[in-house]
């Protein structure tokens, strides 16, 4: 199996963050996670239009660390903007693919990519399958990248691919959180089964389980909301905060590798980091399950 941190950085948010976001701010932050043991970070040609990847080979120039990225989107916005989602355009053909790791390797500042994940490839199963998989896996032989998956938001691609061809493996956004812990239901047996790592990654669920009016990136409907305050409440009656019992529960699924956290801010990588390092009472958990939160 793929061998993986315990915690990564996602560089999804620090880069799409839009032009008052000064580069400098998102490189102190990067630089910061490095400084406090981060060893692993997670971007996209799509975070940012290759700013993401910009920015991060910036601060990191030629720091031990370990990077995955992401192919299968066309860059469709200028730098630093991210396309509408009607503007977003994805291509999993052999010469987009070679294209696009590259373009990945150039941005980066690097010779090697440790993992290539497959973007999105929910609509273009047989494209990801017959053409992009045996694109990285020619260069995974070169040792241009060291290892091959899928990062997606939906557990039945990554469980249809999975039947397909050998991944190393699956990054799965807002899936195994307090909220939503679909994906440990068929996607983690069949990963452990397969030998698979898994990265929890979006396990705030796009903010509402960090205080932020966001449920699967638009707005949450009443009854999540209300399900939300309810395990706020729980975790306040154990003197601990939603937000914590968030970042500390993809690790209590058997065959989670890594989780991947996000942060804005390098403050906000330290409360995070501050969060994880602290232990959470057993009762908070014993109580979350009584209220449903599945294991």
């Amino acid at each position: 199996m793929l061998a993986l941190p315990r915690l990564g950085l996602g560089m999804a948010a620090p880069a799409t963050l839009g032009p008052d976001t000064p580069d400098d701010a998102v490189v102190a932050l990067v630089k910061r996670a490095h400084a406090r043991g981060i060893e692993w970070f997670d971007t996209s040609p799509l975070y940012g239009s290759g700013r993401s990847e910009d920015l991060l080979g910036r601060a990191l120039d030629d720091a031990a660390v370990r990077i995955s990225t992401k192919a299968g989107y066309l860059l469709t916005a200028a730098w630093g903007t991210n396309p509408p989602d009607e503007g977003r355009r994805q291509d999993f053909g052999t010469s987009a693919i070679d294209a696009s790791v590259a373009a990945s390797l150039k941005r980066l500042g690097r010779t090697r990519i440790d993992l290539v994940l497959l973007h999105d490839p929910d609509k273009h199963l047989d494209a990801a399958v017959d053409q992009a998989f045996p694109a990285l896996q020619r260069l995974k032989d070169q040792g241009v990248i060291g290892a091959i998956g899928v990062g997606v938001n939906r557990a039945e691609t990554a469980l249809a691919l999975l039947a397909r061809i050998p991944l190393d493996a699956v990054l799965i956004a807002g899936r195994l959180t307090l909220l939503d812990w679909s994906a440990a239901f068929e996607l983690l047996p069949a990963c452990r089964a397969k030998n698979v790592a898994i990265i929890a990654a979006g396990v705030l669920n796009s903010g509402i389980l960090g205080g932020h009016a966001k449920f699967h990136y638009g707005p949450p409907p009443p009854e999540t909301l209300a399900r939300a305050a309810l395990l706020a409440e729980i975790c306040a009656d154990h003197g601990t905060s939603l937000k914590a019992a968030a970042f500390h529960y993809p690790a209590r699924h058997a065959g989670v590798s890594m989780t991947l956290i996000g942060a804005r801010t390098a403050a906000e990588l330290d409360e995070t980091l501050d969060l994880l390092e602290t232990r959470l009472p057993e009762g908070v958990w014993r109580d979350l399950e009584n209220a449903g939160v599945g294991r």
